[in-house]
């Protein structure tokens, strides 16, 4: 977190955005958290000692991931001569790699969930356009040799995930919030370094960290 804060103490500061700054510098401002069976999924798959059949008992414990996995495992990317029916078999068909970005991409929906309706449109918003991103970049990685469309995939949702917090931060706090104006100026000013500071905290890879720092950085 201290070089997230050293970044956010060159930004100018607003009213909304001064109390931004302030509950990230308290470690106040609520970073998300990845569901517990994603968490668990991810930990049976990084197992070296795991085979498909233990993983997939973890899997199991969410049928909705399950199923999910079954139909992507079906669709035309993926599809084998016969139609796959089982959990063992999609993780065998889709690979273990590819099966964690998939149940990680899963569980990020959950995060984007707010208490105030015009929060949760701008959640929504923000949801549809990391898809459309995401949908992007696993088309043009699977295009282009030497990148995993999966992972793609993946980096393409994460990449505006800073912005979660600014807005869960609102959707407490409408009160701060005079102009709307304020929050898009916050979300500017603080997206890339929250961003950072989340995959830091879900664990995740060092280029993920640089993807959702620099995503807004056209000219990198």
């Amino acid at each position: 977190m201290d070089s997230t804060v050293s970044v956010i103490d060159k930004i100018q500061e607003n009213d909304f955005l001064h109390q931004c700054l302030r509950a990230l510098k308290e470690n106040k401002l609520s970073l998300p958290t990845i569901p517990d069976i994603s968490v668990k999924i991810r930990r049976a798959i990084n197992d070296p000692k795991a085979n498909n059949t233990r993983i997939a008992r973890v899997v199991q414990m969410d049928p909705v991931i399950t199923a999910r996995l079954i139909q992507i495992a079906n669709c035309p990317l993926y599809r084998g001569r016969r139609r796959i029916e089982s959990c063992p078999e999609a993780l065998t068909r889709l690979g273990l790699k590819a099966a964690q970005h998939l149940i990680t991409t899963f569980a990020l929906k959950a995060v984007f969930k707010a208490r105030t309706r015009a929060i949760q449109k701008r959640m929504n918003d923000l949801w549809h356009h990391s898809s459309y991103v995401a949908a992007i970049c696993a088309v043009l990685a699977h295009k282009t040799p030497g990148f995993d469309p999966d992972r793609a995939m993946l980096a393409g949702l994460i990449h505006d995930i800073g912005i979660v917090p600014v807005l869960t931060f609102a959707d407490n706090h409408m009160d701060l919030l005079v102009d709307p104006a304020e929050l898009d100026h916050a979300i500017d000013k603080l997206r890339g370094p929250v961003g950072a500071a989340i995959m830091r905290h879900w664990r995740f890879p060092e280029d993920f960290e640089t993807i959702a720092l620099k995503a807004e950085d056209w000219f990198r």
